[in-house]
């Protein structure tokens, strides 16, 4: 029994309205590499340094060929979200994963890898699980620009590999 439906409609609209509006830019776009090609894989290469840093020379070695392949440096970054999955679009390579809970996926070399997307305004973040190890990819939309942050573990590795890229949207 509403006194006031007009009021109650004037209400709701304002919530969904604020609601919106502290979710953030949507992910869902284009995004190219903002800054130089260099400049990204000396930020990569940083990482794979100090990933491997404490390990022998023959097992530095492998460990930081299997990380080059596994990290190469993205032209761009291709997002689009539904109700189930979102799909993202790493350079040539696009994946289709499960929003909410683990599903395969097949990467570009053949493995077949677990992952799953959590959607919280404008953060995307994708976990990855493969047999020895785990990827977490956090993508954070900020005005035009997104921000996409990588975690890599492994139980060979004596640390993780860290790091950060920005992308511009519409590139």
């Amino acid at each position: 029994m509403l006194r006031h439906p007009r009021l109650y409609v004037l209400a709701s609209s304002l919530v969904a309205s604020l609601a919106l509006a502290q979710s953030g830019p949507s992910l869902a776009g284009h995004y190219a590499l903002a800054t130089s090609r260099s400049a990204a894989e000396a930020t990569i290469e940083r990482a794979i340094d100090a990933a491997t840093e404490e390990m022998g020379p023959l097992r530095g070695h492998v460990a930081r060929n299997r990380l080059e392949a596994k990290n190469p440096v993205l032209g761009s970054i291709d997002i689009a979200v539904d109700e189930s999955r979102v799909r993202i679009g790493y350079g040539d390579h696009t994946f289709a994963i499960q929003r909410g809970a683990f599903g395969a996926v097949r990467t570009p070399d053949g493995e077949t890898a677990q992952a799953r997307a959590t959607l919280e305004g404008n953060r995307l973040t994708v976990d990855w699980r493969l047999d020895q190890g785990s990827r977490r990819d956090v993508f954070v939309r900020e005005g035009d620009t997104l921000r996409l942050s990588i975690q890599i573990s492994h139980e060979q590795l004596p640390a993780d590999m860290r790091y950060r890229l920005r992308f511009r949207a519409g590139g």
